[in-house]
Parts: C-alpha cells; sequence; structure tokens
C-alpha cells in the first residue's frame, strides 16, 4: 500500500498544472510543486489554510467545489472561468479551476488551478 501511496504523490507532484487537495471545508490538504510556483508559496504555508488564500478577496467562496451537489455527483468538470488567483505578493494572475473526483476515503475533490 505504501508503494502506491507513493507512486500517487509522484503522479501529483509531475502535474504539468497547479494542483490543491481539499477537504469537504475546502481546506488544503495537498499542493504540488507547480501551485508552490505559480502562487509564491512553500508548501507548509498552504496545507491546513483555506483554498480562499489563492483567491482575491471579491472571488466568490470555492470551498474545495463541496456543495451537495458535487459530493452528490463527483465528476470531473471545470467549476470557475475567468477568475483570477492571487498569489502571494499579492498580484494576481488569470486562472481556471476544475474540480476532479478523487475518493480516497479522506478527502473528495481535488482542485486543478491553471493559467489561462
Amino acid at each position: 500500500m505504501a508503494s502506491r501511496t507513493r507512486k500517487f504523490e509522484s503522479l501529483l507532484e509531475s502535474a504539468p498544472y497547479a494542483l490543491a487537495g481539499t477537504d469537504h471545508a475546502g481546506v488544503i490538504w495537498f499542493v504540488n510543486h507547480q501551485t508552490e510556483s505559480l502562487f509564491g508559496y512553500d508548501r507548509a504555508e498552504l496545507v491546513g489554510r483555506s483554498i480562499q488564500m489563492l483567491l482575491p478577496e471579491y472571488a466568490p467562496a470555492v470551498r474545495g467545489g463541496h456543495s451537495n451537489e458535487s459530493i452528490a455527483d463527483p465528476t470531473s468538470r471545470t467549476m470557475v472561468r475567468g477568475l483570477n488567483g492571487r498569489k502571494q505578493d499579492g498580484s494576481e494572475i488569470p486562472v481556471g479551476i476544475s474540480l476532479s473526483a478523487l475518493d480516497t476515503g479522506d478527502v473528495l475533490m481535488m482542485i486543478t488551478l491553471r493559467p489561462r
């Protein structure tokens, strides 16, 4: 089982997009290197914090996309278009946010943040 976990983590790290795994409340439990590079945070600064910290204050609440509807139908889909992400230095970058279902027992959703 540990070997599978390492392979899974390696796969997420090698993804070309920024990935942030969240729990149902939108609290970040995982980010990959692309997330660190794109937003300018170390993963230790992101894990345990709300996904909202990667969005401007005026952005609608994402909460990891964990509405009752998304939990009932956890299919991969684009969640938000035309949104900016907020980097650590406060500057904004255009991003697209997609939702992918991952049922790992503890976590249900993975958020993909990618430059537009």
